[in-house]
């Protein structure tokens, strides 16, 4: 797929994205003592300010490239001009290039795609193979479908086996089967398609579930709460009196968490206190 990327728009036009490793405290202070001589006593003495370098100087460890994310220019400018390169794990034997500039400095002039594979085709045709059972015509308003998920009545469990050690019937299912994950799906009460929807973007984001997890466990209906941008925009024009542009506007500011300052006072007077405090809370939202 990337290759495939790479002849649309031209090899000129498209590198890896690069990604920048930058030193936690812990893992820094650990190389600083390992490598330099005499640290220890440089320390004691306060020549050497480890605990500020530590916290306030953010080195970098190295430099990699995101599985899937390729970097895509205007064919008017030369990458040189957009982000210095670097080989792919400095490895030049390889001959690829990917970004260096971390991407959100690049975003306004540039684009990046995450083209990954999937296995969940393979999958999909080898449980096909295995059970018989044509995977087109399971029904996503299935309510034994959905019920599954969380009742065990479905796992036709061994009689006398009544201690399954798990919140949730989803061990085999890859992205639900983490002790995180199934306490998640049993908390949001999982009855529909759209609740999965809701529970796949909700933890994929950064702050999302934290500022709303007490909602959730209050029992809050999920359409209510904020799992996605668009749900957003939804919900500003249909509830709160919101244009369509500028509840847009609004979901993509959350969505980046570039927070929402120049509609604050707007979302103060249509909008309930603690939506307002959710949408200001998110670092990052699921489109």
């Amino acid at each position: 797929m990337q290759q495939d990327l790479i002849e649309l728009f031209g090899s000129e036009n498209v590198i890896k994205s690069g990604t920048q490793m930058v030193y936690q405290e812990d893992a820094l202070i650990g190389d600083v003592f390992r490598n330099i001589p005499n640290i220890e006593e440089k320390v004691k003495s306060e020549d050497f300010d480890i605990d500020y370098m530590s916290k306030h100087i953010h080195t970098m460890r190295g430099t990699s490239s995101h599985p899937g994310g390729m970097l895509v220019k205007p064919s008017i400018a030369k990458f040189e001009y957009v982000t210095p390169q670097v080989f792919v794990a400095d490895n030049p034997n390889k001959a690829e290039l990917s970004s260096f500039t971390e991407y959100h400095f690049l975003e306004a002039q540039n684009v990046k795609l995450d083209v990954l594979g999937h296995s969940d085709p393979t999958m999909l045709k080898e449980l096909e193979e295995f059970t018989g059972y044509d995977f087109r015509n399971v029904k996503f308003n299935d309510k034994e479908l959905i019920d599954s998920i969380l009742d065990t009545k479905y796992l036709n469990l061994k009689e006398g086996f009544n201690e399954y050690p798990f919140v949730a019937n989803t061990m085999g299912i890859s992205e639900m089967n983490t002790d995180f994950a199934m306490q998640t799906l049993r908390d949001m009460k999982i009855d529909s398609m759209y609740s999965l929807i809701a529970f796949s973007a909700i933890t994929h984001g950064k702050m999302v579930l934290e500022s709303q997890k007490e909602y959730i466990l209050e029992g809050k209906p999920l359409t209510d709460l904020v799992t996605y941008r668009d749900i957003i925009f939804q919900q500003l024009t249909y509830k709160y009196g919101f244009e369509p542009k500028e509840a847009f506007l609004v979901s993509e500011n959350v969505r980046k968490g570039k927070g929402i300052d120049k509609w604050r006072e707007k979302l103060n007077n249509n909008c309930p206190n603690w939506y307002v405090e959710i949408l200001d809370s998110i670092n990052y939202l699921f489109p």
